[in-house]
């Protein structure tokens, strides 16, 4: 359609079950949405998204989450093991973007091999900033690659409301 409008966006995220495995804990740093035709893409930070409760329980003792140059937090938690079976976490509610078609949704996620998180006594132990504590309680860092998760194209349709589920 020739016209412009906007369109009401929600975005939630679930997981799969999950049988060897504790904890599955991803930093998510940003969300972004590139529209066809349009050169600046739609970016929600950390602190747009909707965040979770005490990061999930993912953060552990000792270590603290980078912060950006504004003393912001660069990412927050989720801790996918506690979205399954029909519960979900909302990571955008009524998000207002332009109506139209839509090429790529981005969840960036940070890299358990590159990333890390910084440690409050300073000492040199590295913990992964995406990871999966196994069945044994070893820690896993999480690989994604370009730390990033690429969803395909969507239509935005005028005045309509959305509401997608990225189900890891």
């Amino acid at each position: 359609s020739d016209e412009s409008g906007t369109t009401q966006l929600n975005l939630a995220v679930s997981d799969a079950p999950v049988d060897s495995a504790q904890q599955v804990c991803i930093a998510v740093s940003a969300l972004s949405l590139k529209q066809e035709g349009v050169t600046d893409e739609k970016t929600w930070g950390p602190l747009s998204l909707i965040d979770t409760d005490d990061n999930d329980g993912c953060l552990p003792d000792g270590y603290t989450i980078p912060k950006d140059e504004n003393n912001n937090p660069t990412f927050f938690y989720l801790d996918l093991l506690q979205y399954q079976n029909g519960a979900k976490h909302a990571l955008l509610s009524g998000a207002v973007i332009p109506s139209g078609n839509y090429e790529q949704l981005r969840l960036q996620v940070e890299d358990g091999r590159t990333s890390t998180l910084a440690d409050e006594t300073s000492a040199t132990t590295e913990y992964p900033a995406s990871y999966v504590k196994d069945a044994d309680g070893a820690i896993l860092p999480l690989e994604v690659p370009s730390s990033e998760l690429k969803l395909h194209g969507f239509t935005a349709p005028v005045s309509g409301v959305l509401h997608y589920q990225v189900e890891f």
